[in-house]
């Protein structure tokens, strides 16, 4: 069955999948059952976006009125959608609905026999020279015509994929009209960078002829396996482990069969991204930008502790402080004034909450100045947005991102070649000072130490107990490790203010002890179930929630999964925290609204957010949102959503670098994965006043009794030491 008629709005729409319930105004002429009081029908597809009055045609049929509830009437169930240009009446309104105007819409329909194909290679300057259009204006709406015909081309060919409108807009923006070409001829490099899933790749590709054992999808698998090993922080992997995990991507229900292991290990030789060290136990499999980063780390750290810059020293000048401050710093703090101020190089300040790591980098930058006044270009810096806000506020010195100082820019979001700061053109500072070690990935610190002059000073600061970074390596602790790099650790726990056992409980979690001090500032309920657990954080977010400061109460939870996972915890509370009759969309899984608590999931270097940036949406709309953010104000198109994140409840992982007031814990009982000690010794060191853990019977003391015992395959250790003992 076919109908004709006008789009009115969208009644329902998914923005990520495309899904929606639009509003079709039909004429009186179709005599149908089924229209509603305003003389619409409703219409179910998967479709791109319309301007009210764009004329459209739809194939299908209704449903069955017995599949439905009495009060509502039918659906149209639409098979196929375009738009209408059959006549001159529906032409003219199509192009108005492109944002012309119905005098120069008709002209153009006259210029181009109201032909859909030539008006989208009409020449520009007919239409500039017989309309009011300039040709700028005639570029635009042509252009606006060409991505919703090759949209709508690519929706209806690719349907039977179940690929999501998101991903068929990516496609026709980046590739035009050779995008079916392009993604037919390498589906899994073409359908990873516009977002498909490994399955999708897989079908396009069998369907196309493509064996299971072609290079493009052993590549593809090997890639996809790394990207699994990186998540897991690993720098490397045996050969074992990779054959492994790529026979385990190779089968699903599209090839059945698994890639054998003979084909993936002869591929490993030759595919040109990997490279392969082999060693007198196991050889070694790294991404070869993974292993260079680990090399250049080496020698770029080499370069910066030998060739170094006696500074002016004067002891005098710690006590002349202390005598200005009135304190006395405790024996270690001392000991990194006396360490780190008499020549440039790399230096390392660890230690625990409350051990005075803000007061002692205070207090280094104020000695330094003093005694070197003529250096006086001092940057701070934390590897994510929220950390370097902190930083700003601890130390009331601007801080910024790595990346940033770095000038870090990529060609695209999906290349891994960049341009930022490097020997030719370093960063201008006498001394750099960075926080949050513990979570840089040997990738950003490569960048880093690449980008630093020699004759700087480089002080890297962080806690060791914390969680290691997301991306590869484990360069802290590396650092560390290595002997190499001068490291004072502060071990000294000073009084914390009002007698809150929060950092005594966070050294006893530590140290694997459960007995744990409980007062009003740090407390612990029990629940006999996630379910039930789940309520209870609701009630304790409720109960200390400041509309008016938003950021002050966080709620962290080890996991996204489960009655007490981030994801339902996330849906839960902004159904009780933002009761507002704002603007909202729906986003796959995922609903926004505006004065949302949001974060940002992945860094965007042109758009300039990054991983871990929070904020509250101010202005919400199907292509746009905006989230000030701090200082700053991120505007994000439809292609960005995929970044953002509700952010009532985070991860764990995701709240490092931050510190908050209020912090809930939700400890759910499974998955047990999950329940360590380094997750909640995180957790419970990011709130500066109270802590509220909320546990599943007794999953607060098997995750205090589960230490990390997992080691991350990395290098750089050893390449260091290698590096420090060969002149």
């Amino acid at each position: 069955m076919e109908v004709k008629g006008t789009f009115e709005r969208f009644k329902f729409r998914d923005v990520k999948s495309g899904m929606s319930y639009i509003s079709l105004k039909v004429s009186e002429d179709y005599n149908l059952q089924n229209i509603d009081n305003y003389g619409c029908i409703t219409v179910s597809c998967i479709c791109g976006y319309y301007a009210k009055g764009a004329p459209l045609i739809v194939i299908g049929d209704f449903e069955e009125k017995s599949s439905i509830s009495n009060n509502l009437l039918p659906k149209f169930i639409a098979t196929s959608i375009k738009e209408d240009v059959t006549d001159q009446k529906s032409f003219v309104r199509y192009l108005t609905s492109l944002g012309a105007k119905s005098s120069d819409a008709i002209v153009i329909s006259k210029i181009c026999n109201c032909n859909l194909n030539d008006f989208l290679h009409i020449q520009i300057s007919e239409i500039a020279k017989k309309t009011s259009l300039s040709e700028i204006e005639a570029i635009e709406i042509i252009e606006r015509a060409k991505i919703t015909d090759n949209t709508r081309k690519l929706m209806s060919e690719l349907a039977r994929y179940k690929i999501s409108y998101n991903a068929i807009e990516h496609l026709a923006r980046e590739y035009g009209s050779i995008a079916e070409t392009a993604l037919y001829s390498d589906p899994w490099e073409i359908g990873r960078k516009i977002g498909l899933s490994f399955i999708a790749c897989d079908s396009i590709g069998k369907e196309h002829g493509i064996s299971y054992v072609d290079d493009r999808r052993i590549n593809a698998i090997l890639k996809k396996a790394f990207e699994l090993i990186g998540n897991t922080g690993h720098c490397y992997v045996d050969m074992e482990t990779l054959i492994k995990y790529s026979v385990q991507i190779s089968v699903n229900q599209v090839f059945g069969t698994p890639v054998p292991d003979m084909v993936i290990s002869q591929k490993l030789y030759s595919n040109k991204t990997l490279f392969i060290e082999e060693g007198n136990d196991k050889s070694r499999i790294y991404l070869k930008k993974i292993r260079y980063a680990e090399i250049n780390s080496a020698n770029q750290l080499y370069r910066l502790c030998s060739d170094k810059i006696k500074y002016n020293y004067n002891e005098q000048i710690l006590y002349d402080i202390e005598k200005e401050k009135g304190i006395q710093y405790a024996s270690q703090q001392k000991l990194a004034f006396k360490t780190f101020l008499k020549e440039s190089g790399v230096y390392i300040l660890t230690g625990g909450p409350g051990t005075g790591k803000t007061a002692t980098v205070d207090l280094l930058v104020n000695g330094f100045m003093r005694m070197n006044p003529e250096l006086n270009i001092i940057k701070m810096s934390a590897p994510t947005g929220r950390a370097a806000q902190r930083m700003t506020e601890a130390t009331e010195r601007p801080a910024e991102t790595i990346h940033k100082m770095c000038d870090y820019r990529p060609y695209n979001n999906n290349s891994d070649e960049y341009l930022c700061k490097d020997a030719d053109n370093p960063i201008c500072a006498d001394v750099i000072i960075c926080d949050e070690m513990s979570m840089t990935d040997i990738e950003l610190f490569s960048i880093l130490v690449t980008a630093i002059k020699t004759g700087t000073l480089l002080i890297l600061v962080g806690d060791v107990n914390q969680l290691s970074s997301v991306g590869p390596g484990n360069v802290l602790e590396d650092l560390i490790n290595s002997g190499c790099i001068p490291t004072v650790m502060l071990t000294e726990v000073f009084r914390q203010k009002g007698d809150s056992p929060i950092v005594t409980n966070a050294y006893k979690i530590n140290e694997g002890k459960t007995d744990l001090i409980y007062n009003d500032n740090f407390q612990l309920i029990r629940a006999d179930s996630d379910v039930e657990g789940a309520k209870i954080v609701c009630e304790q977010v409720l109960k200390y929630y400041d509309h008016n400061n938003q950021f002050d109460v966080q709620l962290l939870a080890p996991t996204r999964k489960g009655p007490m996972g981030v994801n339902e915890m996330n849906k839960k509370l902004q159904q009780l925290l933002n009761t507002g009759d704002g603007e909202k969309i729906t986003y796959g899984n995922s609903v926004f609204k505006e004065r949302d608590k949001v974060i940002l999931m992945n860094n965007n270097y042109g758009k300039d957010y990054f991983n871990g940036d929070i904020g509250i949406i101010d202005k919400l709309s199907s292509s746009e949102m905006i989230i000030p953010n701090g200082t700053k104000i991120t505007e994000l198109g439809r292609e960005n959503f995929d970044d953002v994140s509700l952010a009532y409840g985070m991860t764990v992982h995701k709240s490092q670098g931050s510190e908050y007031k209020v912090v809930i814990i939700a400890l759910p009982k499974e998955p047990k994965i999950m329940l360590k000690r380094k997750i909640l010794y995180t957790a419970v060191t990011r709130a500066k006043l109270k802590v509220i853990i909320v546990s599943t019977k007794d999953a607060l003391e098997i995750a205090i009794r589960t230490s990390d015992v997992g080691q991350r395959n990395t290098s750089l250790a050893e390449r260091i030491i290698l590096r420090f003992n060969t002149p």
